[in-house]
């Protein structure tokens, strides 16, 4: 019932906002504004007014409703070679398996994850998998986010156009929240009988305020598929 709700209220918005398309365009490039109806964090072409057209144009409770599992998840960066957008088709996890909630994540469950990482050992772990990372914040293991966008910027440094997103499912067994700096088992989680450890977000740990996991055993990861970055503007005009 409250899909059927919330498909009949972003229809409405979406006949309103037709007729406003002139009012939020920067060098023709309009806004996609179907992304709006459905995506709290739409892409507007004209950026510096993404807020404000967010905010008039759908009011945040039906964006919050209709986010997930629903949305194409958008996210944008600009570089010195032009403008990239992370952006992941519509998605339906696996029976059994969830996206990002609210909460961390539960013991036991399955959840749809992401790791950054270049095009090239993106490829070496297509054919061999995940190997633990010796060290890092949480100690070893395999580092993963339940948020694209913090996935999408790594390798830190390393150029947009070579970045890759690995997409995979997540059986994260006992979770351990570690949610501030110098946490007595935030290095030795593992020897605790825990499986993974969660970050959560704006606990101070991650300059970015997103969130991380680390997962002990790769075993407990399936790859499921690849996103790479979309150029939307090159350093000389618009790209589509």
């Amino acid at each position: 019932m409250q899909d059927w709700v919330v498909r009949s209220c972003v229809s409405a918005l979406a006949r309103q906002v037709a007729g406003m398309l002139t009012e939020c365009q920067d060098e023709g490039s309009p806004m996609f504004w179907p992304q709006v109806a459905v995506h709290s964090r739409f892409l507007c072409h004209c950026c510096s007014r993404l807020e404000r057209c967010r905010e008039r144009f759908f009011p945040d409770q039906v964006l919050q409703v209709w986010s997930r599992p629903f949305c194409n998840r958008r996210d944008s960066i600009m570089s010195s070679g032009g403008q990239y957008e992370w952006a992941e088709e519509d998605f339906y996890p696996p029976p059994g398996a969830y996206r990002m909630e609210l909460s961390g994540p539960v013991d036991g469950k399955t959840y749809v994850m992401y790791h950054g990482t270049t095009s090239c050992n993106a490829n070496k772990i297509q054919r061999s998998g995940f190997r633990q990372s010796c060290d890092g914040m949480l100690g070893r293991g395999v580092y993963l986010s339940r948020e694209l966008e913090k996935a999408s910027r790594y390798p830190i440094g390393h150029p947009e156009y070579d970045r890759v997103v690995i997409k995979v499912l997540v059986k994260v067994g006992r979770v351990k929240c570690i949610d501030y700096k110098n946490h007595p088992l935030q290095k030795t989680w593992h020897n605790h009988g825990y499986d993974t450890a969660w970050v959560p977000p704006n606990c101070g740990m991650v300059p970015s305020g997103l969130e991380e996991n680390c997962v002990w055993d790769p075993a407990r990861i399936q790859i499921i598929g690849t996103i790479r970055p979309q150029l939307i503007r090159a350093a000389s005009g618009w790209m589509y």
